[in-house]
C-alpha cells in the first residue's frame, strides 16, 4: 500500500495539469481515508479498490491490505451488471445508485447491506467512486455525515404514477424554478424537464427498477427566467403490494463545482457531494416512501404546500405520534415541532392539532389500511 509519504507531489516549477491531478488525488484519498462513514475509493476503470475508511476497516473486521485488494464486484452479485453501472457512472449518465451488497467477516458471518455507489469529481469525467454503506440487516444506525445533511426544508420530495404525473409533492419553493409544488401537482414531469434530458430521467427510472434501489443524477429543469437550471434528483420504484410508479427528491448543488480550476479543491467538494448525497438517501428517503402510504396530494390539496419537514411532521401526528416523541425522533425541540404545526395550522386553515386529525382522518386511516405489511414510521 502506497504511503503518505510515497504519493505523487508536484515538482518544483509550474504546476502542470498531471500535477494539479496527483495532488488532488492524495486528497481524495486522505478523505475517503478519514471519513466518519464506512467508505471506499473506487476506480471506475475497473472496479478496483484503492482506499479504504478506518470505519469500513471497523465495521468488515478484516486489515486494510485485505480490504484493497478487493473489487466491487466482490461485494455484489452479478458481477456484469456491477461493471456496466460503474461505466455509466464514468460516463456521467448516472451520479449514484443504491445497491445490496454482502461482505463474510473473518469470523465467518455473513452480514448484507445496502452500499451507496456515487461519482467523485476531482476529474471530469469521472474517474473515482465511493461505496458508502447505508444500512446493515440488523441495524441502520451507522456513522452518517450529519453536517452535511442537506436542510430538509430545501428538499422537495414527491411521487410521480406510472404515467410520470405528480401525485404527491411537498411544498418547499425553489425560487429559481419555473414551476411551483402547487402548479406541477397533477401535471405530468416532463413539463418541468429539458426535452433533451427526459431520457436521461427515464434512464435513472429503469435503473432504479431493476437495481431496486436509488439512482441519483442531474437533471435541467424549466427556470423562472426562460432559461434552465440542474437539478440534482434521485428515483426510487414505490414498494408495498399495488404500489406503481416512483419517489423523487429534487434538491439544488450544494459545494460540487464542475469545472473548478482547483482540481485538489475539487476532490474534497466532490467527497463531500457523494457523503452529503448518501446521507440524505438515508434520511429523507424513509419519508418519500412512506408518503405512498399516504393519500395523494390531489385528495388533499393542502398537503402539497407543506415542506418536507412538515410533511413528516404531519404523517407522525395523523399516525398517532405526539409532540415530544416526534421532537425525540426528529432531534428537534418541542417547541420547533410546536411552530412547524401553527404553519401548518395556518395553511390548512385550523387552529389546533384535534381540527387537524379531523381533516386528516380519513387520510390517516386510507394509509393505515394501505400500509405495507412489516413497515412502520420513519425514525
Amino acid at each position: 500500500m502506497m504511503k503518505n509519504s510515497d504519493r505523487p507531489v508536484p515538482a518544483a516549477g509550474p504546476v502542470t495539469q498531471k500535477d494539479a491531478e496527483a495532488v488532488a488525488f492524495s486528497r481524495l484519498r486522505d478523505q475517503v481515508r478519514h471519513s466518519p462513514v464506512p467508505v471506499n475509493l473506487i476506480r471506475l476503470s475497473d472496479g478496483q479498490t484503492l482506499e479504504v475508511s478506518d470505519e469500513l476497516v471497523t465495521f468488515a473486521g478484516m486489515d486494510r491490505e485485505s480490504l484493497l485488494t478487493k473489487k466491487v464486484a466482490d461485494y455484489i452479485e452479478e458481477s456484469e451488471v456491477a461493471s456496466a453501472s460503474l461505466a455509466l457512472l464514468a460516463s456521467g449518465a448516472l451520479d449514484g445508485y443504491t445497491r445490496k451488497a454482502s461482505i463474510r467477516r473473518p469470523d465467518g458471518e455473513l452480514v448484507t447491506f445496502s452500499v451507496w455507489v456515487g461519482a467523485c469529481t476531482e476529474t471530469q469525467p469521472p474517474r473515482h467512486a465511493v461505496a458508502t454503506i447505508l444500512t446493515t440487516g440488523n441495524a441502520s444506525d451507522l456513522p452518517s455525515a450529519h453536517d452535511a445533511c442537506p436542510d430538509p426544508e430545501n428538499l422537495m420530495i414527491g411521487t410521480i404514477d406510472t404515467q410520470w404525473r405528480v401525485d404527491r409533492i411537498t411544498g418547499a419553493d425553489d425560487a429559481v424554478l419555473a414551476y411551483r409544488p402547487q402548479q406541477i401537482l397533477g401535471n405530468s414531469a416532463f413539463i418541468a424537464i429539458h426535452p433533451e434530458d427526459v431520457g436521461n430521467g427515464m434512464l435513472l427510472a429503469a435503473h432504479s427498477t431493476v437495481r431496486k434501489g436509488v439512482a441519483f443524477g442531474r437533471i435541467r429543469m424549466a427556470a423562472r427566467d426562460g432559461g434552465w437550471v440542474t437539478r440534482r434528483v434521485s428515483l426510487q420504484p414505490l414498494i408495498g403490494e399495488g404500489s406503481d410508479g416512483f419517489a423523487f427528491t429534487v434538491c439544488r448543488e450544494a459545494g460540487h463545482p464542475r469545472d473548478a480550476d482547483d482540481l485538489s479543491m475539487n476532490a474534497t467538494e466532490g467527497l463531500s457531494a457523494v457523503l452529503q448525497a448518501a446521507d440524505a438517501d438515508r434520511k429523507t428517503f424513509g419519508l418519500a416512501a412512506w408518503m405512498a402510504a399516504f393519500p395523494t396530494a390531489l385528495w388533499a390539496p393542502e398537503l402539497s404546500t407543506l415542506t418536507a419537514r412538515e410533511y413528516e411532521i404531519v404523517l407522525r401526528l395523523a399516525f398517532g405520534d405526539r409532540v415530544r416523541t416526534i421532537a425525540e425522533d426528529l432531534h428537534l425541540s418541542r417547541s420547533t415541532v410546536r411552530n412547524h404545526l401553527t404553519t401548518v395550522f395556518r395553511k390548512f386553515n385550523v387552529s389546533s392539532q384535534n381540527e387537524l386529525l379531523t381533516r386528516l382522518r380519513p387520510a390517516s386511516a386510507a394509509a393505515a389500511h394501505d400500509q405495507p405489511a412489516g413497515t412502520r414510521r420513519p425514525r
